[in-house]
């Protein structure tokens, strides 16, 4: 017992302040039934027979508090169970259902089924209580599969293991013995295979089918004979042939194998009963006895062959037979269609047979015209006409226009001074050949010179003058300078001053500007020149402006009127033209007006 006390100073209610220690209470022995699985010996407790476990003892009270012995730790031994992977139609564990407790047991192989000399061996583990525990297989037997044999025609017993093919197959007999489990049954099969009945021969007669060949005895054809022989039959002569099945033969389809004969008909034979044909006639040479009949044409040939009698597809009759000889036919005229720039032609559409005509080269080309020739033995329908396309040539242009030198070979080339690419051109159905592409630059137009120096016999001013033209367009490509030089009153430069007063670069370095001509308009004062007061030649009457190309100065040139504006009096020069070497000068003209030179 224990002894519990309250503190004199306790300040707490309701018996918290209760200062004690619980007393060690323990159950005295009890001697309650023992439960199954348990032995009490001089050693103690343990598992009696048929449990495995370590015994342990203690007391309990139950629900009355009433004491009560507690044993625990025996569990009842359980069988192993059979392998779930087990082949049931192969093994027989029969002897292993109540297998337990590190005991062996034997596996057989299951009868009928199976047989085997040896026995195989299970164990269950010592100490299982797993009723789930499989058995541990230690040695399996060898099993052969047994099957009630009862072989299809083509296969002998040697022994219960051995089996050769019977009397009249052929190959290697395989047999094999398969057990199955079928809606928890088992069953056995046996499978033969590798022997096969030996077969005849399909007879020749598709290959050797109509009035050609005569069989004798290739009805039925067996393995190894030799007896179907196949000849000529009548009117065809020729050797004969035997038909063979192999010795080993399996195939019920296989034809047997044959080289058939050549048999051929020979002469003489009859003509055809309508006679002979029309396209053939007889020559009378003993070497070509036929030949094409007119308005035939090919290798006449007369052969006899054999043709099979009226309602009857294995009895012939000979006849002879034509062949050779087409009809000779018109041929199609070369498809050179009007339009066509290089070739012309007068051919009618359908050529008849040895006609010729001309292709020639259509004008402006030149070339030797080709012929055109169906032949006089053409028997194709549809054949073209034999022609060789004819050489065609654009020549040159009788009158060379200024600007153009012949180049190398057939190639043309521009003039100094001249710009653009020359070309000879051959226009589609034209009267001649051209030559386009070299244009000489001259300038638009001038605004004119101005005279501001008042004295007598020297000049000083201003020089308005517009962009080069080239083929009557505003176009300053090919331009490298322009240039201005004295020039009597006809613009012929003055030989005393051959070197020019003045010379600008173009503002558009070559090629077109809308925005220095708008809409290619000629605009007289685009170039305005400050002309230092100089002394005037003697007898210079006007300033020619020049074009200058990479290649030289331009044939034709501007010629402006010069005036020498003085106190005194005023010289007048010639009016706005074209001038050179070629031109005349005109005097007595209006003040002020132009001249275009050409050198």
């Amino acid at each position: 017992p224990t002894v519990a006390s309250c503190p004199r100073d306790n300040i707490l209610m309701d018996g918290r302040g209760l200062v004690w220690e619980a007393p060690s209470c323990v159950l005295p022995d009890c001697y309650d039934p023992v439960p199954p699985g348990y032995q009490f010996n001089a050693d103690g407790w343990s598992c009696s027979e048929g449990f495995f476990g370590s015994a342990e003892r203690s007391c309990g009270t139950d629900r009355n508090c009433e004491k009560e012995i507690m044993l625990i730790g025996c569990q009842q031994l359980q069988p192993c169970r059979i392998p779930v992977a087990s082949e049931r139609c192969r093994y027989d564990y029969s002897s292993c259902r109540s297998t337990l407790d590190g005991n062996t047991c034997e596996i057989r192989c299951l009868s009928p089924f199976y047989t085997s000399a040896q026995v195989g061996q299970a164990r269950c583990p010592a100490g299982n209580v797993n009723p789930e525990q499989e058995l541990e297989v230690i040695l399996l037997p060898n099993c052969e599969a047994v099957c009630d044999r009862f072989p299809p025609p083509g296969y002998q017993a040697l022994s219960p293991s051995r089996w050769q093919c019977a009397d009249g197959y052929l190959g290697s007999a395989e047999v094999s013995c398969t057990i199955m489990e079928v809606d928890g049954s088992c069953i056995s099969s046996s499978t033969f295979s590798g022997c096969s009945e030996r077969r005849p021969c399909a007879s020749p007669r598709d290959k050797a089918a109509g009035c050609i060949y005569e069989l004798q005895g290739c009805e039925t054809i067996d393995a190894g004979s030799t007896s179907c022989e196949i000849g000529c039959k009548h009117p065809y002569r020729g050797s004969s042939a035997v038909a063979t099945c192999p010795d080993n033969n399996t195939d019920p389809l296989r034809q047997a194998d044959v080289m058939l004969p050549e048999c051929v008909v020979k002469a003489p034979c009859p003509d055809p009963e309508s006679g002979v044909p029309a396209a053939y006639r007889y020559s009378g040479n003993v070497l070509s006895p036929v030949a094409c009949a007119p308005g035939y044409h090919g290798e006449a040939l007369r052969q006899c062959v054999a043709k099979p009698l009226p309602d009857s597809n294995n009895t012939c009759f000979a006849e002879g037979n034509f062949s050779g000889c087409e009809p000779i036919q018109p041929c199609l005229a070369p498809s050179i269609v009007s339009t066509d720039c290089e070739l012309e032609h007068d051919c009618p559409e359908s050529m008849p047979p040895g006609l010729s005509c001309e292709i020639r080269c259509r004008k402006p080309l030149i070339g030797d015209p080709a012929v055109v020739r169906c032949p006089g033995n053409n028997t194709q329908p549809m054949k073209v006409a034999d022609w060789t396309p004819p050489r065609c040539r654009c020549p040159n242009p009788q009158m060379i226009p200024p600007g153009y030198q012949p180049g190398a070979g057939d190639d043309w080339t521009c003039l100094a001074g001249f710009v653009g690419k020359a070309r000879k051109v051959c226009p589609c159905g034209g009267e001649a050949s051209m030559l386009m592409g070299c244009n000489a630059p001259i300038i638009c137009g001038a605004a004119g010179f101005t005279d501001t120096d008042m004295r007598n016999g020297y000049v000083g001013g201003e020089l308005r003058f517009g962009p080069s033209t080239i083929a009557g367009r505003i176009d300053e490509d090919g331009v490298y300078r322009y240039q201005v030089f004295w020039a009597d009153d006809c613009g012929v430069l003055l030989s005393s001053q051959p070197e020019p007063i003045l010379s600008l670069p173009p503002r558009t370095i070559g090629g077109l500007s809308m925005n220095l001509w708008p809409n290619g308009c000629c605009k007289t004062d685009v170039y305005i020149a400050a002309l230092a007061p100089l002394q005037l030649p003697g007898d210079a009457r006007t300033l020619v402006v020049q074009v200058l190309t990479s290649s030289g100065p331009a044939p034709d040139a501007l010629v402006v009127p010069l005036v020498d504006e003085s106190y005194q009096d005023t010289v007048t020069s010639p009016p706005k033209g074209t001038v050179g070497k070629a031109s005349s000068c005109a005097l007595n003209v209006l003040v002020f007006g132009f001249l275009w030179l050409r050198w």
